[in-house]
């Protein structure tokens, strides 16, 4: 089983854990400015909680970071994304390898595979769903693409 960490390079939400620390940086300026007596109670707590959803916003970014991660097995594809669980796909239940474009922006690979949903109590439908490539490090030039070119060639 080989697994592959998050490439810090593709952190996509750069411009808002930038922003989370712009953010907390002015909030504690202000709220431990001397003349805070100024200042109405309500825009100061307006400035703590954003201050404190943007501690959040920063932990999620750096977490996602550290914890999320793709690994590849003889029996198939996985990806945990922070803080969700590890997916897991079949090698026999892989498509294909697309380009794909959020906002117009920020453009990835992604490795579309075949899953199972429950659609009521007693229905299941098979959907598509995906991994994205891009996101991992051996992404598009080194050892995670070599390894899917040796285990599932017909995607490519």
């Amino acid at each position: 089983m080989n697994t592959y960490k998050f490439a810090w390079w593709r952190l996509q939400h750069w411009p808002l854990l930038v922003l989370a620390v712009i953010t907390l940086v002015q909030a504690v300026r202000s709220l431990t400015n001397p003349s805070l007596v100024a200042v109405p109670l309500w825009l100061r707590l307006f400035v703590a909680v954003g201050g404190l959803t943007m501690v959040g916003i920063l932990v999620w970014g750096v977490a996602q970071f550290f914890f999320s991660y793709m690994t590849l097995s003889d029996e198939g594809i996985g990806e945990r994304r922070w803080p969700g669980r590890l997916k897991l796909a079949d090698w026999d239940k892989v498509e294909n390898v697309r380009h794909f474009s959020s906002l117009g922006i920020f453009k990835s690979d992604i490795l579309v595979y075949k899953e199972m949903r429950q659609t009521s109590e007693t229905e299941t439908k098979e959907a598509l769903n995906f991994f994205t490539l891009s996101d991992f490090e051996g992404w598009p030039k080194g050892s995670l693409a070599d390894e899917l070119r040796k285990r599932c060639p017909q995607v490519f």
